[in-house]
This record gives structure tokens, C-alpha cells and sequence, in this order.
């Protein structure tokens, strides 16, 4: 199973208030104060990796600096293997909840400080059992699939949004 740790959403409210429409009932100094608590305070779930990989219940664990949306692939390639997202099961952060169309904002911005991990459907209960000891938020949102060809990562029922941004 393909999870992520926490809310992928800190560069991005700040992002979307300063570019985006507000959306009705969403205040642009909500989406602003959202955004620079993550940036300047981060909350790294920095134990809570090392903890994962003790348990033995990882197969692969990235940071999320990226987006989704371009480090699951990367992952995919690195492991040569296929993914697919639901992106009904992507978890709604602060200021995101009430984004008419929040899908692009989740996927496809970066620096939000999170991991992305995959362990075996069989792992739960242990991968759950480290969350709650380091008191972090962990969502299932889609599975690793066969593939033939290049290793890709797909998006369930539709195509992956544009970047929201790119280092270079």
C-alpha cells in the first residue's frame, strides 16, 4: 500500500492565497497564516521513519519535497514498479477542506515536510502501531499494481494535474 504521513498542504495554502481565487466561505488570510506556519514552523515526522524502518514493516520511504504527484513516480521508478491513487483518499489539510477543487493543490506542490512511504497491506496494524507511539497522522491512498513497461504512477480516474511548481 502507497501512504503518506500527515497533510500535504503547507507551501500550498500559501500558494493558492496569494494566486488562486478564494473560494466562498475561505478567508485569503486563513490560507496565508496556514501556509507560513508550515513554512516557517515546520513538523517534520522526523522519528517516525527510523521507528518504521525498526518495525520492519517499509519497503520504500521518501520525503515529499517534490509534490505527490512527481515523487511517487520517482519512487515507482526507483523501485520498478507501478502505482495508483485514489484520489479520494488524498487527506485534506488545513485551508484545503474547503477548496471547491483541492486535487491539483494536493498533488502537485512540494516542501509540506512529509514521507511517503510503502508497506504491505499485512503491515497495518504494525504501521499504526508506530504512528500512534509517534503520534503522527498516516492515510492509506492507493496500491502498488503490475505493470509492463516503465514504471509509472497513475491517478484513479483521471489525469495527474499540472505541476503547481518546479525547483529548476
Amino acid at each position: 500500500m502507497i501512504r503518506i504521513v500527515g497533510f500535504v498542504v503547507g507551501v500550498t495554502a500559501l500558494l493558492l492565497a496569494i494566486f488562486a481565487p478564494t473560494p466562498d466561505g475561505l478567508s485569503r488570510e486563513g490560507l496565508i497564516v496556514a501556509g507560513l506556519v508550515a513554512l516557517r514552523r515546520p513538523r517534520p515526522p522526523v522519528a517516525f521513519g527510523p521507528a518504521l524502518a525498526e518495525a520492519g514493516c517499509v519497503h520504500a520511504m521518501m520525503d515529499l519535497s517534490d509534490g505527490l504527484a512527481r515523487d511517487l513516480g520517482r519512487m515507482c521508478r526507483s523501485s520498478g514498479v507501478s502505482a495508483m491513487v485514489d484520489p479520494t483518499s488524498l487527506p485534506l489539510g488545513p485551508g484545503l477542506a474547503e477548496v471547491a477543487a483541492p486535487l491539483a493543490a494536493q498533488v502537485g506542490f512540494g516542501e509540506d515536510y512529509q514521507l511517503l512511504f510503502a508497506a504491505a497491506p499485512a503491515d497495518t496494524p504494525a504501521v499504526e502501531q508506530v504512528a500512534a507511539a509517534q503520534q503522527v497522522r498516516v492515510q492509506a491512498i492507493g496500491g502498488f499494481l503490475e505493470h509492463a513497461g516503465d514504471p509509472v504512477a497513475r491517478l484513479r480516474g483521471q489525469e495527474w494535474p499540472a505541476a503547481g511548481f518546479t525547483h529548476f
